[in-house]
Parts: C-alpha cells; sequence; structure tokens
C-alpha cells in the first residue's frame, strides 16, 4: 500500500478497525489509510477432505444417509461447501477437525 501523503510503500503498522476494515499507518508521516479486509467467500472446495474421483457417487449418497447433502466436484472428488456451518457438519460428520479450531469449526467431541 502507498502513502497518498508521502508516498512511502509500506506494510508494517496494522490496527484493526471497526467493521471489517483495517487501518495502515505509514511510519514515516504518520498518515493512517484505510483498506476493506477481504472477507471468506463460499462456496469452497476442500482438498483436504476430498475423496478419489470414483468415489464421488458413494459419498454423495453416504453425506445424504447421514443429513450432510454435499456436493462434489467430479474431476478432482473435492466436496464444495456452502457455509461455515456446512463445513463444520461435514467435518464432524466424516472425523475431520481443524488443529486450531474456533468455536464455528468442526472440533474433536472427545477431548482428553
Amino acid at each position: 500500500m502507498k502513502c497518498k501523503n508521502c508516498g512511502n510503500e509500506t506494510h508494517k503498522l496494522i490496527i484493526f478497525g471497526k467493521g471489517g476494515n483495517v487501518m495502515e499507518g505509514c511510519p514515516q508521516c504518520a498518515e493512517l489509510a484505510e483498506r476493506q479486509r477481504n472477507c471468506a467467500t463460499w462456496p469452497k472446495e476442500s482438498w483436504a477432505m476430498g475423496v478419489h474421483p470414483k468415489q464421488v457417487d458413494k459419498m454423495i449418497g453416504l453425506c445424504k444417509k447421514y443429513g450432510v447433502p454435499t456436493e462434489f466436484n467430479r474431476k478432482t472428488g473435492n466436496p464444495i461447501l456452502t457455509s461455515a456451518l456446512h463445513r463444520k457438519k461435514y467435518g464432524e460428520t466424516f472425523q475431520f477437525y481443524d488443529q486450531n479450531a474456533g468455536y464455528s469449526d468442526p472440533a474433536p467431541k472427545n477431548c482428553g
């Protein structure tokens, strides 16, 4: 990002602001510049939770059976997850979880 005030290019000072905006400050002149943060976009394909392309039809049936209807990319075998909740349900149903899970992420049920 280039400072409008002095022309210096920097990304050193980052202050998170309200409403998903990020305030970046120029260390040379202390001028603040506002930019929009990239937000999560859905749907997403998961490489980690994918299956072999030959197993896609079987997985579609299992997803329906367990109440997590999911579409798959037939070329790669990757599930197409439509929201964070869909990702969580799919992950927990098929025992996938995040190592650094937050409140809305798939996490292991029995810890300890």
